[in-house]
């Protein structure tokens, strides 16, 4: 339960139960942190299983304190009906005890479908508390897991992919000489002057705002990722030229004109955008570079506008390099 992956915990806790239990078969279910609830469940029908569910037998409502932590309970005497009906009279009774966290929150249900009617046994008892003790070791290391994953990639304050996931995802949209898409990047204007007049909260209420705003203008297969304290960065695979991508760029200004309501007073955020369009494999990091220069331009013509990536950006960026080490350098030499 500790150790090994949470699916093959349950399965070996089902086959344990099968062979303690007088009657009956086992399914155990949890509330995954992706959002699903899956269910190990050998024994019985997938598509009994999936009507269990729906009825609430095997599968807790999360907005309710657990039932019977710590030994099992017949929690409703009227699921028996159901229970016949829809397996066409092979189950009888539902015993289940609830799969709960030390604060008492639902992690999941154990649930017993016996074949037969009465009260169960002391070692059937002990049985269903060990295979739901050993659950719940098993679920809360599975979600603990997911957690510390899902925050290496991702961003706390706004739920965003990170810049490495960003990388990892341009990793794998531009590998191939086919490879084609649009990226960028996206600076929030005087963001630092919001910050500073209205304070933190006010700051991290904008960029959760912007977050909001951004997601819905995007197409589903768009990805939205944070890479900076007001920085964004926009992944648009397939898109063929820098016309479609620039569009793109234009439904984020879209979105943010309207005014914003933050914690001591409302504001209309505007942002500066970098545009670069890909055709063929190329190196993450040379394409988010290219969209930042272009980004940079915007910035220097006012702010509020999208500029597009050209050559000439990469080669003014690399004699502004020239000129201010050979400044150092100058300095340093009383030259």
């Amino acid at each position: 339960a500790r150790g090994a992956p949470v699916a093959d915990t349950l399965r070996a806790l089902e086959r344990l139960a099968a062979e303690r239990l007088a009657d009956g078969d086992l399914v155990i279910g949890y509330f995954d942190p992706s959002g699903d609830y899956p269910c190990e469940a050998e024994a019985v029908d997938p598509d009994l299983v999936d009507i269990l569910k729906r009825t609430g037998i095997v599968r807790p409502p999360v907005a309710l304190p657990p039932v019977s932590i710590g030994g099992a309970y017949r929690f409703d005497e009227g699921w028996d009906s159901v229970l016949r009906a829809a397996s066409g009279g092979r189950y009888h009774q539902a015993w289940v005890t609830d799969l709960a966290s030390g604060d008492n929150v639902v992690l999941g249900r154990v649930s017993l479908l016996r074949t037969t009617r009465g009260p169960l046994t002391a070692e059937d008892l002990d049985v269903l508390v060990l295979v739901a003790d050993l659950a719940t070791i098993a679920v809360e290391r599975h979600g603990l897991q997911a957690r510390l994953a899902h925050g290496a990639l991702h961003d706390e304050l706004t739920g965003l992919p990170n810049r490495r996931l960003l990388l990892a995802r341009l990793r794998d949209q531009f590998s191939s000489p086919d490879s084609r898409g649009g990226l960028l990047f996206v600076d929030l204007d005087r963001f630092k002057l919001i910050n500073d007049s209205l304070g933190h909260e006010a700051g991290d209420k904008l960029l959760r705002e912007v977050t909001a705003r951004f997601q819905r203008a995007l197409r589903p297969a768009d990805l939205v990722a944070r890479v900076g304290g007001d920085e964004f960065v926009v992944l648009c695979p397939d898109l063929d030229s820098s016309e479609a991508v620039v569009r793109v760029a234009d439904r984020l200004t879209t979105a943010l004109v309207e005014p914003i309501d933050l914690p001591g007073g409302r504001v209309v955020v505007s942002a500066s955008i970098g545009v670069a369009q890909v055709q063929g494999a190329r190196e993450p990091t040379a394409v988010l570079q290219d969209a930042d220069l272009a980004m940079y331009e915007a910035k220097q013509l006012g702010r509020n506008r999208t500029s597009v990536f050209h050559a000439g950006l990469r080669d003014r960026a690399i004699v502004r390099l020239e000129v201010e080490n050979a400044l150092r350098d100058a300095i340093r030499s009383d030259e």
